[in-house]
């Protein structure tokens, strides 16, 4: 018998749970039910992923269980625990514990997929094992919802006709349920394929990374092309440091053929990028000009952080509770959320911030322990 969970809880068996868990997570989708309205079906294909990351964490909890006594914890580790455990407290005060534990409808951030987060982190770090043909075959499922985003920008919606899924010109996100979701996807995703192929020289990641940076482009997301000017800025940086001649020629050849798909892109479909383009260079010269910040700024970025900032400060210590952002500025900050409601027809779930949300949710002490785990 312990033979053969040793062999079910093996590196090799992890590493498999984690791996499938990543290929479905961006492209698994549900098609659509008549009964459902757009919002259910969106909400439906989120609770769908979050059911996969639970039973994936399940899976993992069983395994490290079983391997209990290979268990070590680092300061990093260390650092996330504390970081866990002061989510917790905060759960058990927060406006909604239920909601805390379980994730709002819209999301379901709970404290339940922050377990699995946890698990499959630790997982991955102990007991990951690399395999080429994983990267490989990462590479190109990750490709499929990356190229539907640039067929939504050009009003090809192939995967919602084909899904019966709501489609909305002005926001492609393929498979990702909104574009700020891809944004988000796609700000992790382009650096790792880019600095794979300047490192690996394989014509393959080269394809994959020109795919990424179009539909990077085409999502239309604007906090994702200033994370993408970062990345750039750092693997920059990086090109100084090393002063290898190869890494340059493969460095400049990504960045011109980067610079011939915007164009190229731009030349048969501009407006929209133009739109986009001209908002965020008019906001930007707002500001250097007048030193002035308007709560519509950003697509109403600055009035849903103003919500945030005065949360932080009525709950400083252990914020509304994990996942109750929109619960909290409901309750607390009805007349502000309600102007927002009647200029973007809907209210938010998320701070757009990732610091801002947590510091409003968990506190911030909460905030100071997972900055210092992730630095």
């Amino acid at each position: 018998m312990n033979s053969k969970l040793t062999k079910f809880a093996s590196n090799k068996n992890i590493s498999i749970v984690i791996l499938v868990l990543l290929l479905l997570i961006p492209t698994f989708i549900i098609p659509n039910d008549p009964m459902h309205n757009s919002y259910d079906e969106l909400a439906i294909n989120i609770l769908y992923r979050a059911i996969f990351v639970l039973i994936a964490g399940i899976i993992l909890f069983t395994m490290l269980i079983i391997r209990r006594k290979e268990l070590i914890f680092d300061k990093i580790d260390i650092t996330f625990l504390i970081f866990y455990l002061l989510c917790w407290i905060s759960t058990i005060f927060s406006i909604s514990p239920l909601t805390s534990i379980l994730g709002s409808g819209a999301r379901y951030d709970g404290m339940l997929a922050l377990s699995c987060y946890l698990l499959i982190y630790y997982c991955a770090k102990n007991f990951f094992v690399y395999q080429k043909w994983f990267t490989t075959i990462l590479f190109i499922v990750i490709t499929i919802p990356c190229s539907l985003v640039v067929l939504e920008y050009f009003n090809i919606p192939a995967i919602h006709y084909l899904f019966g899924l709501p489609f909305n010109p002005a926001s492609p996100s393929s498979l990702l349920i909104n574009a700020n979701i891809f944004g988000s996807f796609i700000t992790l995703y382009l650096p790792i394929i880019v600095c794979a192929y300047l490192f690996t020289k394989k014509k393959s990641y080269f394809v994959f990374s020109l795919i990424a940076f179009a539909s990077m482009v085409c999502c239309l997301t604007r906090s994702a092309w200033l994370a993408f000017a970062v990345s750039s800025l750092i693997v920059f940086i990086y090109l100084i440091y090393k002063k290898d001649k190869e890494f340059w020629r493969r460095a400049i050849l990504i960045f011109v053929s980067f610079v011939t798909v915007f164009v190229l892109i731009f030349t048969l479909k501009g407006s929209a990028l133009h739109h986009k383009v001209n908002t965020a260079v008019k906001e930007t010269k707002t500001i250097a000009t007048n030193a002035t910040v308007t709560d519509d700024m950003g697509s109403g970025r600055i009035l849903i952080w103003k919500m945030a900032a005065k949360g932080i400060i009525d709950h400083p210590l252990l914020g509304y509770g994990p996942d109750c952002f929109g619960r909290g500025i409901i309750a607390e900050q009805y007349d502000t959320i309600y102007k927002y409601y009647l200029k973007y027809k809907g209210v938010t779930t998320k701070a757009h911030n990732e610091y801002l949300h947590t510091a409003v949710t968990t506190g911030i002490p909460s905030l100071i322990a997972y900055l210092l785990g992730i630095s």
